[in-house]
């Protein structure tokens, strides 16, 4: 395991599901309808199928390891196929806390910090969305910019951490 808690660690990280933890670009609005496959992955309309990224499974692992809770945050226009797809890509259980819901991401905050107790100044936020980064860094949450076309990866969770540490 390369990560240690020898640093100043979140208490929690938060990631938007779509494009930093999987691809393709699925935001699942009204319009977008998921279907199983027969291996238990999931396609979109278009019949693309969605992955998570390379090494989101090995990142919730490690960040489990050493006490980082997870949450999901999404605006999507439809929560309920968003988390049917958490569901069909085995990942809906690494999540202690989901904010999906079509509302302004601040409001997903307020939610995660009055259910987790956490200080947004303990939360990390990977996000692939500029606006969220600009909007959710003014209220003290340490947030990293993740590139869509590679999703969260090591680099970007190092990237992050390495920031959380010097904002703390």
């Amino acid at each position: 395991m390369w990560l240690t808690t020898s640093h100043n660690a979140p208490t929690l990280a938060d990631a938007r599901p779509h494009d930093a933890l999987h691809s393709p670009t699925s935001d699942c609005h009204s319009h977008c309808i998921m279907f199983l496959i027969r291996n238990g992955g999931a396609c979109d309309r278009y019949g693309t199928k969605i992955n998570l990224y390379r090494d989101v499974r090995t990142i919730f692992n490690e960040l489990r390891e050493i006490g980082i809770s997870l949450a999901a945050a999404s605006r999507t226009e439809d929560p309920d196929a968003s988390r049917e797809l958490l569901g069909v890509l085995n990942i809906d259980g690494e999540f202690a806390y989901k904010e999906i819901f079509p509302s302004r991401k601040f409001t997903h905050f307020e939610n995660l910090k009055r259910t987790s107790g956490v200080d947004y100044n303990d939360m990390l936020f990977f996000d692939d969305e500029f606006r969220n980064i600009r909007d959710i860094s003014t209220i003290g949450v340490t947030c990293i910019h993740v590139n869509d076309d590679i999703g969260l990866d090591f680099a970007t969770l190092k990237r992050g951490l390495q920031e959380f540490n010097r904002t703390t």
